[in-house]
């Protein structure tokens, strides 16, 4: 059973010392790679919160 971070956009678990930690909106997300940040930040901005499951 895996119990490691997953980016919060690609979904692939994450290494400790790979997680990228960014704050949009209030909101704290972590994410594998600087491409799934921008990815990330045009989609928000266009579809807001509506891609993050809670």
């Amino acid at each position: 059973m895996k119990s490691g971070r997953f980016c919060d956009l690609c979904r692939k678990e994450i290494k400790v010392s790979n997680i990228i930690p960014i704050e949009i909106q209030g909101e704290n997300y972590i994410f594998d790679s600087n491409d799934c940040v921008r990815i990330f930040q045009k989609l928000n901005a266009v579809y807001g919160n509506i891609l993050i499951e809670k």
